[in-house]
């Protein structure tokens, strides 16, 4: 993924005629993007979970909030200004490829359960990585072509976080995880950054200019989808310390080793 994001670069810098050939360039890095999402979605398979429904259900919601931001901050305004150039169609890709980087590190991050500084060097790096591309679109659905080296400069973190991160010895904890070990995803800070999560992509949606009906159809059916998601995370998170109470109330008044009933259960039995 490394050699094609280089080989886009300097194919990119070479080329005086960026808007005529975009394609090349744009297709090296499409391949470097494809390179990485394969190379997540297979750590993706080395750490079973506990949790397969909540982790679905919070990859979701953070795809939805990404959509509904990518949408209304670099989608929508392109399309409302007229037909989209091949290069405008090329920039308005990339922020997907983003999307799709964050929800597979995302799932990662919630299976491994411990801290990974490798693994979080990674996500900021794709974070990032998605704020200046939808920065990139929208600016390119105005003005094609426009560089502005203030956020050009961002890339540099993009690729120097990558390195920290690949270079960590915390690597090699995703690439040989511990056998027989079942990841319990990490609770803290958890349900606040999905609350963030769900509500600021709203907000946005809410306070950027409607450009059209479809806009507004769009806008509204992501912001449905997300604020479903969170009615279902919620289902399953009190579904969840209904049975642990449950289970709490069944150890107290039984024998761990027998499972008969213990003192406490005989006492309540017949009072």
């Amino acid at each position: 993924a490394a050699v094609l994001f280089l080989i886009g670069i300097l194919a990119r810098s070479a080329d005086s005629t960026t808007l005529q050939t975009f394609r090349v360039p744009d297709a090296l890095s499409f391949a470097g993007y494809a390179s990485l999402a394969l190379w997540l979605r297979l750590l993706v398979k080395q750490f079973p979970t506990t949790e397969p429904t909540e982790t679905l259900v919070d990859t979701l919601l953070l795809a939805t909030g990404a959509g509904l931001m990518v949408w209304t901050l670099a989608i929508s305004p392109g399309l409302s200004s007229g037909p989209l150039t091949d290069t405008q169609i090329f920039m308005a890709i990339y922020p997907v490829w983003d999307v799709i980087l964050i929800l597979l590190t995302t799932q990662i991050w919630y299976r491994v359960g411990v801290p990974v500084p490798a693994l979080g060097w990674f996500f900021c790096a794709v974070v990032v990585l998605l704020v200046v591309d939808v920065l990139y679109t929208w600016v390119w659905l105005g003005r094609p072509g426009r560089q502005i080296p203030a956020l050009t400069t961002l890339y540099l973190f993009v690729y120097a976080s990558f390195a920290l991160g690949l270079s960590h010895p915390s690597v090699r904890y995703l690439a040989h995880p511990p056998a027989l070990r079942v990841a319990q995803p990490a609770r803290h800070g958890r349900h606040s950054a999905l609350a963030v999560i769900a509500i600021a992509p709203i907000l946005t949606g809410l306070a950027y200019p409607v450009q059209a009906r479809y806009d507004v159809a769009v806008r509204a059916a992501l912001s449905v989808a997300s604020v479903a998601l969170v009615y279902v995370r919620l289902h399953i998170a009190f579904t969840v310390i209904g049975r642990a109470e449950q289970h709490s109330r069944h150890l107290a008044t039984r024998d761990s080793l027998t499972g008969l009933g213990n003192r406490a259960h005989f006492t309540r039995s017949m009072t």
